[in-house]
Protein backbone atom coordinates (compact mmCIF):
# COMPACT_ATOMS: atom_id res chain seq x y z
CA UNK A 1 0.00 0.00 0.00
CA UNK A 2 1.53 3.57 -0.90
CA UNK A 3 1.62 6.35 1.01
CA UNK A 4 -0.81 8.02 -0.69
CA UNK A 5 -3.97 5.20 0.44
CA UNK A 6 -4.48 7.30 3.03
CA UNK A 7 -3.71 11.03 1.86
CA UNK A 8 -7.32 10.74 0.33
CA UNK A 9 -9.08 14.25 1.01
CA UNK A 10 -12.24 13.00 2.42
CA UNK A 11 -10.51 11.63 5.39
CA UNK A 12 -6.97 13.97 5.62
CA UNK A 13 -7.26 17.38 3.95
CA UNK A 14 -6.01 19.88 6.29
CA UNK A 15 -3.47 17.78 8.14
CA UNK A 16 -0.91 17.07 5.83
CA UNK A 17 2.30 18.63 6.19
CA UNK A 18 1.66 22.50 5.15
CA UNK A 19 -0.36 22.09 8.72
CA UNK A 20 2.20 21.67 10.76
CA UNK A 21 1.20 17.41 11.60
CA UNK A 22 3.93 16.33 9.40
CA UNK A 23 5.22 14.37 11.80
CA UNK A 24 1.73 12.29 12.93
CA UNK A 25 1.41 8.88 12.15
CA UNK A 26 -0.78 6.86 9.73
CA UNK A 27 -3.40 5.99 12.39
CA UNK A 28 -3.45 9.21 14.09
CA UNK A 29 -3.85 11.07 10.90
CA UNK A 30 -6.66 8.68 9.77
CA UNK A 31 -8.93 9.49 13.05
CA UNK A 32 -7.82 13.41 12.91
CA UNK A 33 -9.49 13.07 9.05
CA UNK A 34 -12.51 11.28 10.28
CA UNK A 35 -13.25 13.52 13.05
CA UNK A 36 -12.50 17.08 10.96
CA UNK A 37 -15.19 19.81 10.54
CA UNK A 38 -14.26 20.74 7.10
CA UNK A 39 -17.09 20.27 4.84
CA UNK A 40 -16.90 16.23 2.84
CA UNK A 41 -16.23 17.25 -0.58
CA UNK A 42 -16.94 14.19 -2.69
CA UNK A 43 -16.50 11.15 -1.53
CA UNK A 44 -14.26 8.41 -3.25
CA UNK A 45 -15.20 6.13 -5.18
CA UNK A 46 -14.89 2.50 -5.10
CA UNK A 47 -11.40 1.66 -6.45
CA UNK A 48 -10.09 5.15 -5.59
CA UNK A 49 -7.97 3.98 -2.88
CA UNK A 50 -8.15 1.20 0.04
CA UNK A 51 -6.69 1.82 3.42
CA UNK A 52 -6.16 -2.45 3.85
CA UNK A 53 -2.47 -3.20 5.54
CA UNK A 54 -1.63 0.65 5.35
CA UNK A 55 -3.06 0.82 8.44
CA UNK A 56 -2.56 -0.28 11.75
CA UNK A 57 -6.45 -1.23 12.47
CA UNK A 58 -6.56 -2.54 15.61
CA UNK A 59 -4.47 1.12 17.21
CA UNK A 60 -6.87 3.14 14.88
CA UNK A 61 -9.61 1.57 17.10
CA UNK A 62 -7.46 1.93 20.36
CA UNK A 63 -6.87 5.77 19.91
CA UNK A 64 -10.51 6.20 18.60
CA UNK A 65 -11.56 5.09 22.14
CA UNK A 66 -8.70 6.69 23.95
CA UNK A 67 -9.80 9.93 22.36
CA UNK A 68 -14.10 9.19 22.63
CA UNK A 69 -14.13 9.92 18.55
CA UNK A 70 -15.65 6.17 17.71
CA UNK A 71 -18.73 8.18 16.02
CA UNK A 72 -17.39 10.41 13.81
CA UNK A 73 -14.54 7.71 12.82
CA UNK A 74 -16.96 4.76 12.25
CA UNK A 75 -19.38 7.08 10.17
CA UNK A 76 -16.54 8.81 8.06
CA UNK A 77 -14.90 5.07 7.27
CA UNK A 78 -18.67 3.27 7.29
CA UNK A 79 -19.51 6.05 4.14
CA UNK A 80 -16.74 4.31 2.10
CA UNK A 81 -16.64 0.68 3.41
CA UNK A 82 -14.26 -0.71 0.56
CA UNK A 83 -11.47 1.17 2.26
CA UNK A 84 -11.54 -0.51 5.39
CA UNK A 85 -11.51 -4.56 5.68
CA UNK A 86 -14.39 -5.99 6.71
CA UNK A 87 -13.57 -7.69 10.10
CA UNK A 88 -12.15 -4.22 11.40
CA UNK A 89 -14.97 -2.25 10.13
CA UNK A 90 -17.73 -4.68 11.80
CA UNK A 91 -15.74 -4.05 15.05
CA UNK A 92 -15.75 -0.36 14.71
CA UNK A 93 -19.53 -0.94 14.22
CA UNK A 94 -19.89 -2.53 17.20
CA UNK A 95 -18.26 0.12 19.24
CA UNK A 96 -19.85 2.88 17.48
CA UNK A 97 -23.71 1.09 18.58
CA UNK A 98 -22.29 0.27 22.07
CA UNK A 99 -21.50 4.12 22.19
CA UNK A 100 -25.18 4.73 20.42
CA UNK A 101 -26.70 2.86 23.08
CA UNK A 102 -24.74 4.47 26.11
CA UNK A 103 -25.79 7.53 25.02
CA UNK A 104 -29.33 6.83 24.91
CA UNK A 105 -29.39 5.73 28.05
CA UNK A 106 -28.33 8.15 29.95
CA UNK A 107 -29.95 10.67 27.95
CA UNK A 108 -33.23 8.90 29.11
CA UNK A 109 -31.79 8.94 32.19
CA UNK A 110 -30.81 13.07 31.70
CA UNK A 111 -34.69 13.67 30.97
CA UNK A 112 -35.71 11.29 34.00
CA UNK A 113 -33.56 13.44 36.40
CA UNK A 114 -34.43 17.16 35.08
CA UNK A 115 -37.74 15.95 35.49
CA UNK A 116 -37.76 14.81 38.84
CA UNK A 117 -35.73 17.79 40.12
CA UNK A 118 -38.53 20.18 38.39
CA UNK A 119 -41.17 18.37 40.34
CA UNK A 120 -39.81 19.19 42.93
CA UNK A 121 -39.08 22.99 42.58
CA UNK A 122 -35.62 22.74 41.45
CA UNK A 123 -33.93 24.45 38.80
CA UNK A 124 -31.42 22.45 36.85
CA UNK A 125 -29.14 23.12 34.00
CA UNK A 126 -27.87 20.48 31.55
CA UNK A 127 -24.45 20.54 29.87
CA UNK A 128 -21.56 18.64 28.45
CA UNK A 129 -22.74 14.89 27.80
CA UNK A 130 -26.30 14.92 25.62
CA UNK A 131 -26.93 18.48 25.60
CA UNK A 132 -23.64 19.48 23.78
CA UNK A 133 -23.58 16.17 21.39
CA UNK A 134 -27.26 17.16 19.93
CA UNK A 135 -25.81 20.57 19.68
CA UNK A 136 -22.90 20.14 17.58
CA UNK A 137 -24.76 17.21 15.30
CA UNK A 138 -27.52 17.64 15.81
CA UNK A 139 -27.69 13.65 17.42
CA UNK A 140 -27.10 12.19 20.93
CA UNK A 141 -25.05 9.64 19.57
CA UNK A 142 -22.73 11.65 17.55
CA UNK A 143 -20.56 12.72 20.43
CA UNK A 144 -19.16 9.55 23.03
CA UNK A 145 -19.98 10.57 26.65
CA UNK A 146 -19.93 8.66 29.92
CA UNK A 147 -21.62 11.19 32.71
CA UNK A 148 -24.28 13.77 32.98
CA UNK A 149 -23.41 17.15 34.35
CA UNK A 150 -25.79 19.37 35.68
CA UNK A 151 -25.74 22.75 37.23
CA UNK A 152 -28.38 23.46 40.23
CA UNK A 153 -29.28 26.34 41.48
CA UNK A 154 -28.34 27.34 44.75
CA UNK A 155 -31.47 27.86 46.95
Amino acid sequence: MTETAISHPEFTEGFGAASGFSTLDREFELLLGCCGDQPRRQRPQRGEGDLGQAIDWKRLLRLAGEHRVIPPVYLALAASPWMVPAPWLQALRFRFQTSARQSLLLTAELFRIVDHLKSSGITALAYKGPVLAHLLFDDVTGRQFGDLDLLVRKS
